[in-house]
């Protein structure tokens, strides 16, 4: 049983996965990270797959990552993963990211929300997955929960439509989809001479296929690591989609 409520799984990083500095992508990393949100609910029994005939399904709230290093192309990562808390409606998952040295390198904890199909509503989590908690791993964050100001300027600003790709097993956008969308808002000096050490994501609201996504920041925090806060709404109706917020630090240098 203690194998089961803790997983650890390696990827080898891909060409496809890189930036222009050969590091993997932080989209890459969040990927791996629901990948393995689900692959570990299905161990337990309770996957999107497996809870969907009961009119039932998962949907990410909030996702908080930091990361000291990035492995480059053709380096493996080593992440491990627990479901580590239950409050009410919220089910918590933690994770710790390592590299070949099996030194750390990153950690994150993800809040999920399972949801009603008939009334689109959050229900409490059944005991069933509560008895699956890996408490004995502990929380990787003692932060409270996040809550980000609200983006009172725009500075930067770009708009994408949904397209085919961007769809989850829901009919969704992707929840990383949202996550490109608002880094590519940084501006493209910063990204070429920093490297993301912190992400502070919280999911509000679904976009569909077709909907025009508007991904708008602004400068936060300035110094040699900057900060910057980030919005998407839906353009047709101004409903917030997702809150953002970025920490980058100068290449080289790590929290």
């Amino acid at each position: 049983m203690e194998k089961a409520r803790y997983l650890e799984e390696t990827y080898t990083v891909r060409f496809y996965e890189v930036d222009t500095q050969r590091r993997v992508t932080v989209p890459t990393i969040c990927n791996y990270l629901q990948e393995m949100a689900d692959n570990h609910a299905f161990i337990l029994g309770f996957a999107v797959d497996q809870v969907l005939p009961k009119g039932l399904t998962w949907v990410l709230s909030r996702l908080h990552l930091r990361m000291k290093t990035y492995p480059c192309w053709r380096e493996t990562l080593r992440i491990a993963t627990w479901p580590s808390e239950v409050r009410k409606l919220f089910a918590f998952r933690d994770y710790k990211l390592l590299n070949a040295q099996k030194e750390e390198i990153g950690h994150a904890t993800s809040d999920w929300l399972l949801l009603d199909l008939n009334t689109m509503k959050p229900i409490l989590i059944p005991d069933s997955i509560q008895q699956n908690r890996a408490t004995e791993h502990g929380r990787v964050f003692v932060a409270p929960t996040i809550k980000l100001p609200e983006l009172d300027r725009v500075e930067h600003e770009k708009i994408f439509q949904v397209r085919q790709s961007d769809l989850d097993i829901n009919q969704h956008v992707n929840n990383v989809s949202y996550i490109e969308w608002a880094l590519e808002t940084a501006p493209e000096e910063v990204r070429q001479t920093h490297q993301l050490t912190e992400l502070q994501v919280v999911f509000r609201a679904a976009g569909q296929y077709g909907d025009e996504v508007v991904s708008q920041s602004r400068l936060l925090e300035e110094g040699p690591h900057k900060a910057y806060l980030h919005r998407l709404q839906r353009k047709g109706d101004g409903k917030k989609m997702t809150d953002v917020k970025s920490i980058w630090a100068p290449t080289g240098i790590t929290t």
